[in-house]
């Protein structure tokens, strides 16, 4: 076996090309929050591949007033519909980010840093308490450690 000298391991890890940040929201329907998240990093961090997945989503339509708060925000959404935590099951994340208390995800999906945070569900509520959750959320964002996400 040939001996690698710390000068070259560090040479050698110099030269692997960086690894693609990717950023998972998770929170109950993925019809709201995880879908404000997901358009206010995108926006944000348009290297990232960010993803957004529900744990009881079952393919509604997003939000009305979800799409109504991101438009009034200069944001938009990649998805029409809801998206389920299975869709995302074999892929590895950098980051999660737990929108409600009450959820907890497979370790498989986890990685380095996981940020779990309650964040009111609007879903059903009028557009009001969207534009409060959509502030709370990009103040989330702003504010994780370890995490350079300022806008």
């Amino acid at each position: 076996m040939e001996h690698i000298s710390n000068e070259d391991r560090l040479f050698f890890s110099l030269m692997k090309e960086p690894e693609i940040q990717k950023i998972l929201i998770v929170c109950h329907g993925n019809t709201c929050r995880s879908i404000i998240a997901e358009a206010i990093l995108l926006k944000n961090k348009p290297k990232y591949e960010i993803y957004s997945v529900g744990t009881k989503a079952k393919g509604e339509e997003i939000s009305k007033n979800t799409k109504k708060v991101l438009f009034e925000n200069n944001l938009y959404s990649t998805k029409k519909y809801a998206e389920h935590i299975d869709k995302i099951k074999n892929i590895r994340f950098n980051r999660v980010l737990i929108l409600d208390d009450d959820i907890e995800i497979n370790q498989n999906i986890k990685r380095n840093f996981t940020h779990k945070r309650m964040v009111q569900d609007p879903y059903g509520k009028e557009l009001e308490v969207y534009r409060k959750v959509f502030q709370e959320i990009k103040e989330i964002l702003e504010n994780i450690p370890n995490m350079s996400w300022k806008f």
